[in-house]
This record gives C-alpha cells, structure tokens and sequence, in this order.
C-alpha cells in the first residue's frame, strides 16, 4: 500500500475464525469441523436449513421456494460422505414432490453431484479469489487497481482499518455516515437482494472486519465489509458501498488494504465472491447457459453484472468455477425461478410476483 494510505487500528483476527452468525443447531459440530468457502457466513444463516444425512456426519444446507429446494453449496462434511448425502438428500425431496437444484456447486462436487442423479452440471460464473501469501500492488497485473489506488491517495483519500470491528470511538465517528452511504446506496442499486448478498447491519459493524475509505478532510467516501471462511483460513468480500459522486477509488483502495492486512495476519485468501455469468456466452454452449446469460442481459438495466467482474478482475484473482446442478433439463426454470424468489426475498413486490410464477 502507499505508505500513509492505510490506518492499522487494532490487532487483526485468528485467520478463518469461526462464523458468528449461527454456532448452534442441527449439524453445529460438523459445520464447525469441516465448514470452508466464501458461501460459509451464507450457510450458517438462521434463515436456511440444514440436512444430516442418515450416517450423522454429513450438513446440506438448503431453502426452499414453493417446491424447489436450493442446495447452497457443496454438502459440509468428509469428502468422502457427498455422494451419499446427496443421495439421501434428493430421495427425500422426491418423497416431499420437490425439484432439487444446487447453487454455486464447486469444481471438486461436480463428480459426486453426476453419480447422485444430478445429470445436468452447468456454469453460472466464477468466483475471484486473491492468493494472499503474494499479494502486492506492485508489478504489471495489477497496474490498473496500483493507479486507482495511488490516484486516491493523491487525492488525499486514507483508509482505516479495523479487523476485529468497529471499535467504540470508531462507531461514534463512523456509524451515522456509514449508514447514509448504505440508505443512498440502496436508493439506486434497484431491487434488494438477499440469500447470498449481505444487507447492511449496524451491529455486524462491531464484529466483522470492515475498512473506512475517507477523503481528505477525513469524511468517509465508502466502507467495505469482510467474513470470515471457516476452517480454510480465509476471508470472503461482503459489503461495498460507495457515496454517490464519492472521490473515485475509495472502494478498491478499501478491499486493497484489508488485502493487506488479512495477509499480514497470516490469513490464506480473500474471496471476491461470485461473478455471476463470467464465462458464460449466449451463442454458444449449453442451453442452459445460454438461457441463464440472455436472462442476465434482460435485467442488465439494474444490475451491471459484466462491470462487476470487471471490478474483481482489477484484483488480479484466480477465477474458480461455480456451477449449477439440476436432475433434469426441464427443471432449469424451476430452478431459475426459485433463485430469483431467494434473492428478492426483501422486495415484497417482486418476490409476490415471482412467487406466483413458481406456483405455476
């Protein structure tokens, strides 16, 4: 980082600390024995629901919407153990009448979903993910994200950096602004989202790391909201959130220089999240990733999701798959459907609609 950019104000946490949005329930041992990856703080909502499989050591975590059930993620147990807990998991669904997908299945499911009937595996993006151990600003692949930062610290742009959570002085100085900057953030992001997207919370800002963008007269311009991964040791992107006409930067020098300090604290990686629809093309491959990719560009009028992986792509990440699973063609929109309805489970006006659909 440039020195002077970055405010260290607090010792960082353990890296891949436990999640503290939900450490008890049905399956809180395993979750907290084998739970890893960006979708983790996701998974260990109160909101989803979990499955334990018949041999007690495998989660599958889950929602449902009318009757499809979304699997998130890979299941949370041994390796070994997958196979049969997705077995388990779709023969009960098939009892209860309900189409199973999976959500963000990673590369390494993708064998053990075919061998579960899930016969239709498919792209739905990528996930950024920085290597921490060798991340700098320095060099050519990051030249882009270099001069985006310094140009913020020229302009007399600092960050401050609390690992463990906004402290007392700094919730004092810092929570009023922040939540302005959220409320006119929202005022024109369109719909809300929710299942997979985090919300703004003031309490989450005492206890989740979080980085303060400020321009020269020590405003705050955008902060930046991280979680913790669980047993891989990592931390994954949650928050952005930038003033409207704010000095440009102050986000990317945000995410730097948590980089920065979750390297320093011994941290392995830092997940940028998910890019929906990177990789995928409307003219060629599968249907289904045709079909998913002409419905991106239908709604690209609120949500810029190509400028989004842009935004990842200044970080320089490794780009790991995310996929899609489903029993059968036809139950891609079912599957669709039952997304979209998770994700505007805030905007009661679209989730009536879209609820209507999936009745249907």
């Amino acid at each position: 980082m440039p020195e002077g950019l970055m405010d260290t104000t607090m010792s960082p946490p353990a890296p891949g600390a436990a999640p503290t949005d939900r450490d008890d329930g049905p399956g809180a041992s395993i979750v907290r024995d084998f739970g890893a990856g960006a979708l983790l703080p996701f998974q260990v909502r109160p909101s989803m629901s979990r499955f334990i499989d018949p041999s007690g050591r495998v989660v599958i975590v889950h929602a449902r919407a009318g009757r499809t059930s979304i699997v998130l993620g890979d299941p949370i147990g041994p390796p070994e153990g997958h196979e049969a807990a997705l077995r388990a998991f779709v023969a009960e669904s098939r009892r209860g009448h309900r189409t199973v997908g999976v959500y963000q299945a990673s590369a390494s499911s993708r064998q053990a979903l075919l061998r579960s009937g899930f016969r239709r595996v498919f792209l739905i993006g990528r996930e950024a993910i920085v290597d921490l151990p060798s991340f700098s600003l320095a060099g050519s692949r990051r030249a882009n994200l270099r001069h985006t930062v310094t140009r913020f610290g020229r302009d007399g742009g600092t960050v401050e950096w609390f690992p463990a959570g906004l402290d007392e002085p700094a919730r004092v100085r810092f929570g009023p602004a922040l939540a302005t900057i959220d409320a006119a953030w929202r005022a024109t992001a369109g719909p809300a989202l929710g299942f997979t997207i985090g919300v703004f919370d003031q309490l989450d800002l005492e206890r989740i790391p979080v980085a303060v963008g400020l321009d020269g007269s020590g405003a705050p311009q955008a902060f930046v909201t991280f979680r913790p991964t669980g047993i891989d040791g990592g931390f994954v992107l949650d928050l952005i959130r930038r003033r409207p006409g704010g000095v440009p930067g102050a986000a990317e020098a945000c995410i730097a220089a948590a980089a920065a300090g979750f390297r320093d604290g011994g941290a392995s990686h830092l997940s940028l999240g998910l890019a929906p629809i990177h990789g995928l093309r409307a003219d060629v491959g599968p249907f289904e990733e045709r079909f998913i990719r002409r419905a991106a560009e239908a709604v690209s009028r609120w949500y810029d999701i190509d400028g989004l992986a842009f935004f990842k792509a200044k970080f320089d990440p490794r780009w790991e798959p995310r996929s899609i699973a489903i029993r059968r063609r036809h139950d891609v929109l079912a599957v669709a459907l039952a997304l979209l309805l998770l994700h505007l489970s805030d905007d009661g006006r679209l989730r009536s609609a879209a609820r209507a659909v999936v009745g249907r």
